[in-house]
């Protein structure tokens, strides 16, 4: 009786020893309270085009001029553990159960940035505007590059996407499964649609931010190009699916 029992704990061990192993990218993670980690370190201003139906980016403009909002705010420690749009890969991970992979993942996952300051930015439609009519009155044929006619049709998936917060840090730690990234290996996280899995980061600790109130994570607003009643280029806000822009914004 001992031996068959013991035969058949050796063999779950194996077993689970030989479980495939799923990848997961930090990369633009979203967080809670902080934004995108900004792997690219990129700035205000930075205005994307995003087909939202192929879930791609394309630089259009790094510096459309925005206005910082005054702030008191002094540094502090900011610590998140809601971390979204994490890509995960592995056998079984298909679109219909990719978000809860994720989500599941994301839930072993803490950011913390500390020394963290917000800077907040207003005046998006103005900048937007002035960058456009300028670049009008260059010659430049801004309203092709911007994709105006397509990006303005009712029906269109083109959405301009605006960097337009930052938060700077002195330093960011990530935090997997309760141990510092440093010295996370992989670990096992159970998902619904796949049972559990043996996980592992790609990138964790590279994609780690530091240095004299770098910018370690950035916020965007996604608006909806329209021609106004005078001709003229508008933007509206709209709704928009935040947790897949990680994944378009590492097609960059």
């Amino acid at each position: 009786m001992l031996a068959r029992y013991g035969g058949a704990l050796l063999a779950a061990i194996l077993l689970a020893s030989c479980a495939d192993t799923y990848t997961a990218n930090l990369e633009f993670a979203r967080a809670t309270g902080l934004g995108y980690r900004n792997v690219g370190l990129f700035t205000v201003g930075s205005l994307y085009l995003w087909d939202s139906e192929q879930n791609t980016l394309i630089l259009l403009d790094d510096n459309v001029p925005l206005v910082p909002r005054p702030s008191t705010e002094e540094p502090t420690l900011i610590v998140s553990t809601e971390v979204r749009g994490i890509s995960v890969v592995g056998r079984g991970v298909t679109p219909a159960n990719e978000a809860s992979a994720e989500l599941a993942v994301g839930r072993q996952v803490q950011f913390r940035a500390e020394g963290a300051v917000r800077e907040r930015y207003s005046s998006v439609y103005t900048g937007l505007s002035s960058t456009y009519v300028a670049q009008l009155a260059a010659g430049d044929d801004v309203r092709t590059r911007w994709r105006v006619d397509d990006a303005s049709r009712l029906d269109s998936p083109l959405r301009y996407v605006v960097i337009t917060g930052l938060v700077r840090a002195d330093l960011t730690r990530t935090i997997i499964g309760g141990i510092d990234s440093e010295s996370a290996g992989t670990f096992r996280v159970s998902v619904p649609e796949l049972g559990s899995i043996n996980v592992q980061f790609t990138n964790a600790q590279s994609s780690e931010c530091a240095g004299d109130q770098a910018p370690c994570f950035f916020e965007v607003t996604v608006l909806k190009p329209y021609i106004g009643e005078s001709g003229t280029l508008q933007y509206q806000p709209v709704p928009a699916d935040l947790d897949r822009l990680s994944d378009a914004f590492r097609t960059l």
